[in-house]
């Protein structure tokens, strides 16, 4: 099944789930203001990728819901995508990002004060989404994946300090800063609908190794894809002192005279460095490396799938894994 498809087969869902986050935002701003800045973050929507994750997931195993319930996965599934759109809102700011999916990025447009102030405020929407659902298990499932968010948040901002990530630094941190949004909006309609507790598990395990791939291909592209691929400047994340997976394993291949040359650089966000750094990329394995920890994490999520009922959302999740690994593969 192509991405394509996978859109269609949810195209009443999607556009269900976009207008009720839009009447949701406007409804909830209380002056012109926020209504405007609301706007803006509304028009900087992306692929839909945990709304999908969210959808596929519950119908795979309640494929027959009754009004009422969808109305209450609706504020779940709204309530995914409003955590994530706070989350690129506060990474924004922490990145000094100017830009955000092709647009100028909140705090370039309004500044910090506004764009951090936004992001809590998506926050607290999300959380009152969820609280209408009257789901325990959905608010502590949620909650704990914010909280974790931010835990990796804080893991990045030392290594970014100390430049010296570990490779369990680096899964630390794509655990909780991509993986477990991923798992939250895999298992959030078996919490909301008490599925079985065999079923969130095999749904966990495919989200988290697909949340992890999906980081992996980010980091990649970084180091050895297009702009295009990206949508973003290639080398970014270097220059902003984040350590990816290509780059520990290149410094794990220095001297340490080297490495202390390269990190010096990274700290001062020199330019130069990023060329030098390059070059070792690609005059070593790492890139064959890199991409077969990809593939076997795509192949972990997958397995993980042939565990669960096998059918039409079934393959589109399966599809979604495909998707994750073609950006590098195509």
């Amino acid at each position: 099944m192509r991405l394509e498809a996978i859109y269609l087969l949810l195209k009443k869902d999607l556009d269900a789930t976009e207008t009720h986050i839009t009447s949701i935002l406007s409804t909830m701003s209380s002056t012109s203001f926020s209504k405007s800045v609301l706007e803006y973050v509304i028009s900087m929507k992306g692929k839909m990728l945990r709304p999908i994750l969210v959808f596929l997931s519950t119908r795979l195993l309640f494929p027959d819901l009754r009004d009422d319930e969808y109305s209450k996965l609706l504020d779940v599934v709204s309530a995914v995508e409003i955590i994530h759109m706070a989350s690129l809102v506060h990474d924004d700011v922490i990145d000094e990002a100017k830009f955000r999916r092709g647009k100028i990025s909140l705090n370039e447009k309004y500044g910090n004060d506004v764009a951090v102030t936004m992001g809590v405020y998506l926050y607290s929407i999300s959380l009152k989404l969820i609280a209408r659902t009257e789901s325990v298990p959905c608010l502590s499932e949620l909650s704990d994946t914010v909280k974790e968010m931010c835990e990796g948040e804080f893991l990045q901002y030392v290594g970014r300090q100390s430049l010296t990530y570990s490779m369990d630094d680096y899964f630390s941190i794509i655990y909780s800063k991509t993986a477990v949004l991923f798992k939250s909006a895999c298992i959030s309609g078996i919490r909301l609908f008490n599925g079985k507790d065999s079923d969130c598990e095999q749904l966990t395990q495919f989200a988290l190794s697909l949340g992890e791939a999906y980081q992996l291909t980010d980091d990649y592209l970084d180091c050895f894809g297009s702009e295009k691929d990206l949508n973003k400047d290639v080398g970014q994340d270097i220059v902003q002192g984040q350590l990816t997976l290509p780059m520990i394993k290149v410094l794990e291949s220095l001297d340490k005279k080297d490495q202390a040359r390269v990190l010096e650089g990274i700290r001062q966000k020199d330019i130069s460095c990023l060329s030098i750094l390059k070059e070792k990329l690609h005059d070593s394995h790492i890139k064959d490396e890199v991409y077969g920890i990809i593939s076997s994490k795509i192949d972990a999520s997958k397995t993980a799938l042939s565990r669960l009922p096998q059918n039409k959302y079934n393959e589109a999740l399966a599809s979604l894994a495909d998707f994750v690994f073609s950006r590098i593969s195509n």
